[in-house]
């Protein structure tokens, strides 16, 4: 908006003007594409997420319950049941171990406020150092020499200072921690065998491109094979054959046979979030099961696996085909 002041002019033919405009507000951040919980807070004696857990999944277990009954002729949305039994699981999360946030890069630790101040000092006097003009181009340099003088001494004192942080902490702490950091930092520093062609990488990736294609054709499988059965239309009756899933099957397989410490898919839950209501979710999800089983049918998120992609510079292709030669050398030693 603009606003002329016409009676300050003083007779003269120039009038102030006062311009305004109101800026659009701030985009939100991106949000981060996994939920993340204090999962360390299920070991303290008054967490609430077992009793949360309880008290909500009473009314999605009497669903249930309705859903597999002999008289049900109504085919239940599986999608629907799996996205509402997970909405219960993040729900008692939230409300009683509180979602995390995502750890940022991976030199927070190292950088402070003050670092920022004084690297937001030198930017700007280099700044003002290149705008300037004449005379004032060397007293803006002069200012842009004291500014960057400062930032790399506090940036030299911040480095000597997590050295001996963390050299005290090799020292005093327990021999375990040792190991394994001395551990980590050699297995980073070894260089892990790559694939390699006489003729250059580009030969090496069209190569691995040109066996994979090879491979996955198709050209191997017999030329006759047996047709994927049918899927039933109708409900698969539990009197004729009754449904091999039962509650200690479930209860095994989620206390044995899940891994812990794994990467989650795209319902953001890990097997750590499951073992402290396992006695609660195993009836629930037997019924889940026998539903499954009753109408032939999988919610899609089950089957909807998670791919973490992973930017590298380069080609593409020569970037696939050393990978994959990398895994293979991996597999055979």
């Amino acid at each position: 908006m603009m606003l002329v002041h016409e009676e300050l002019s003083l007779g003269s033919d120039h009038h102030p003007v006062l311009l305004s405009c109101a800026l659009p507000p701030q985009p939100p951040p991106p949000a981060h594409p996994r939920r993340l919980w204090n999962l360390s807070r299920l070991t303290e004696p008054d967490c609430l997420y077992v009793g949360l857990f309880r008290d909500r999944i009473q009314p999605f277990r009497e669903c249930l319950t309705t859903y597999a009954s002999l008289t049900n002729i109504i085919a239940p949305d599986m999608d629907v049941l799996a996205k509402e039994l997970t909405t219960i699981i993040h729900s008692c999360l939230d409300d009683s171990v509180g979602q995390r946030k995502p750890r940022g890069s991976g030199n927070v630790w190292f950088w402070t406020d003050d670092l920022q101040t004084l690297f937001d000092r030198r930017e700007q006097t280099r700044r003002k150092w290149k705008r300037a003009a004449g005379i004032n181009k060397v007293l803006r340099w002069q200012e842009y020499e004291v500014a960057a003088k400062r930032f790399k001494s506090a940036l030299y004192c911040r480095r000597r200072a997590t050295w001996k942080q963390f050299c005290e902490t090799l020292s005093s702490g327990p021999l375990s921690d040792t190991t394994a950091t001395i551990k980590r930092i050699r297995r980073n520093r070894t260089l892990s065998p790559s694939y390699s062609h006489p003729e250059g990488p580009t030969v090496a990736a069209t190569t691995m491109a040109n066996h994979l294609q090879q491979v996955f054709s198709g050209s191997s499988l017999p030329p006759t094979r047996y047709n994927a059965p049918p899927i039933p239309s109708g409900p698969h009756c539990p009197e004729d054959d009754p449904c091999p899933v039962d509650t200690e099957t479930v209860r095994t397989a989620l206390l044995k046979r899940l891994s812990r410490r794994k990467a989650p898919g795209c319902d953001h839950l890990r097997t750590e979030m499951l073992l402290p209501i396992v006695d609660d979710l195993v009836p629930v999800l037997t019924l889940l099961f026998r539903l499954c089983w009753i109408w032939s049918a999988v919610p899609a998120a089950w089957c909807t696996a998670q791919v973490v992609p992973i930017y590298k510079k380069g080609d593409p292709l020569e970037i696939f085909a050393d990978n994959k030669f990398e895994n293979k050398k991996g597999d055979s030693a």
